[in-house]
C-alpha cells in the first residue's frame, strides 16, 4: 500500500469509529437522560412505568437511532442537526437535573451529562462530518 491508500484507510476507520462512538454516547445518554426526565416530572408516577420504560425510552432511542440510520442507508446531510440538537436536548436535561438536585458529585448525573457534550463536540469535528459527507456523495452517486 502505498502512503495515499493508508491516509484514506485512517481517515475512514476515524470516521467510522466516531460516529460509533457518537451514537452509543447518545443513546446511553438518553437512557440515563429518560431517567433523570422522570425524576425531575415524574412522568412513570403520572402514567405508569409502561408509559416511562416503552415510551420515553424508545423516543430517546429513536432520535439517535432514526437520524444514523438515515445518513448512512439514504445519505440524508440533513439530519446530522438532528443529532446536534438531541446532544443539547440531553445536556440540557442532564444540567437540569443536576441543578435541581445539586447532584454534581453524582456519578449518574455526572456521566449522563458528559455523554452527551462530548458527542455533541464530536459531532463538531472533521470526522464526523467526513463521515456525513462520505454518505451523502455515495447515495448520490447511487442515485445517478
Amino acid at each position: 500500500m502505498n502512503k495515499h491508500q493508508n491516509e484514506v484507510i485512517v481517515l475512514g476507520i476515524r470516521s467510522i469509529a466516531t460516529a460509533l462512538f457518537i451514537v452509543m454516547a447518545l443513546i446511553a445518554g438518553g437512557g440515563l437522560n429518560s431517567f433523570f426526565l422522570d425524576q425531575m416530572i415524574d412522568i412513570s408516577g403520572r402514567y405508569g412505568s409502561f408509559y416511562f420504560w416503552i415510551v420515553m425510552i424508545g423516543i430517546a432511542t429513536f432520535l439517535t437511532w432514526l437520524p444514523f440510520t438515515m445518513i448512512a442507508i439514504r445519505g440524508s446531510k440533513s439530519l446530522s442537526k438532528v443529532n446536534t440538537y438531541n446532544a443539547l436536548l440531553q445536556v440540557s436535561i442532564a444540567l437540569c437535573y443536576c441543578i435541581i438536585n445539586t447532584a454534581f458529585n453524582e456519578p449518574l448525573a455526572l456521566i449522563a451529562l458528559t455523554l452527551p457534550l462530548v458527542a455533541f463536540i464530536l459531532l463538531k469535528t472533521n470526522a464526523y462530518l467526513n463521515f456525513v459527507e462520505f454518505y451523502y456523495e455515495l447515495q448520490k452517486a447511487r442515485r445517478l
